[in-house]
């Protein structure tokens, strides 16, 4: 059965990872920018535990291997089409991609900032395979704990270690095993005020704890990338989307068909929109995020159908599909 509730999660969190690229929102007063910014921390982690949900729930334990190299390729193909923009970005200049290709940053964001989500997914595919078929669940828990943790400790204290995106890149693992665990519940004894009380002490938690946490020695809030309370509210939302029930609509339709290329494509498109498109009274972040939104949603709209082979190459398939032989 089609769960069309995490459809049109997955693409509210779609327009969600847009505003976080977009700007800091400096139309608004610098409180309503943090908001702004933190409300929308919860979309990468609760894409990785959607994926961890379906891999519970369709039996893909053993296919992870494969899965993982088809992120891979995802990943490449996603970099190769941000070297034009580069290029043309920096003023026609080779040497900035020379520079990215040269450093670090390459191994976890390939050639585009934003592309990190399929790094982590790749690596917490392939560790969550190799962990699941070897440790206990307990064990499993106190890894995923570990990992929140350290990742939460280095974004609050950016003194801790200028490596705090090694730390972003290990989340994908509790984030799955998180969704993997939730495939296995019964869907019948999901307690939905239990459920709606977690969501909304989450998002107290979310908005007040980085102001607590606030000091001369902590990230400016506007620049943090993970309040921890993101996690029991993606559990939250998860539980929601596996309990309720909606029939298939055209939201539903962009989050199962079209989140992941918004995602890979959108900072072209906001780009393009800013330095060509929109006239100067629409140069706001949220303007920009709203209509980034729509053109990438219409971009992959478009492609699926009117050029579905290079649609398929940007979801990880083949050019063509393949036609099972009659039996």
């Amino acid at each position: 059965m089609r769960l069309y509730t995490l459809d049109v999660m997955k693409a509210i969190a779609a327009f969600f990872v847009i505003t976080l690229h977009v700007g800091l929102f400096k139309e608004f007063n610098h409180v309503y920018g943090e908001i702004i910014r933190l409300s929308g921390r919860w979309a990468v982690p609760f894409f990785f535990m959607v994926t961890g949900f379906f891999i519970g729930s369709k039996g893909l334990e053993d296919r992870l291997g494969g899965q993982a190299l088809k992120i891979g390729k995802i990943f490449l193909i996603s970099s190769l089409m941000y070297l034009p923009y580069i290029y043309i970005k920096h003023d026609f200049s080779a040497d900035k991609i020379g520079e990215r290709v040269m450093s670090d940053t390459v191994i976890i964001s390939g050639m585009s900032f934003h592309l990190w989500y399929l790094s982590s997914l790749m690596f917490g595919l392939v560790t969550f395979k190799l962990l699941i078929q070897r440790v206990s669940m307990g064990t499993m828990w106190a890894v995923s704990a570990a990992i929140v943790c350290a990742y939460f400790a280095v974004d609050l204290f950016p003194d801790l270690t200028h490596n705090e995106n090694w730390f972003r890149h290990f989340i994908s693992v509790p984030c799955l095993f998180i969704g993997y665990v939730v495939s296995g519940m019964d869907r019948n004894k999901i307690q939905m005020p239990v459920v709606y009380t977690v969501l909304a002490v989450s998002l107290i938690g979310i908005y007040g704890l980085p102001y607590l946490l606030q000091g001369d020695d902590t990230r400016s809030i506007i620049l943090r990338q993970f309040p921890i309370f993101v996690i029991p509210f993606c559990i939250a939302l998860l539980l929601i989307g596996v309990k309720s029930q909606m029939d298939n609509n055209r939201v539903a339709d962009i989050g199962r068909d079209y989140s992941l290329l918004i995602y890979t494509s959108h900072p072209i498109w906001m780009w393009i929109l800013q330095e060509w498109v929109l006239p100067q009274a629409w140069q706001t972040d949220t303007a920009v995020a709203l209509t980034t939104f729509v053109v990438a949603t219409a971009f992959a709209i478009a492609l699926k159908h009117y050029w579905h082979g290079a649609y398929r190459v940007l979801n990880g398939e083949s050019w063509q599909r393949k036609i099972k032989p009659i039996a």
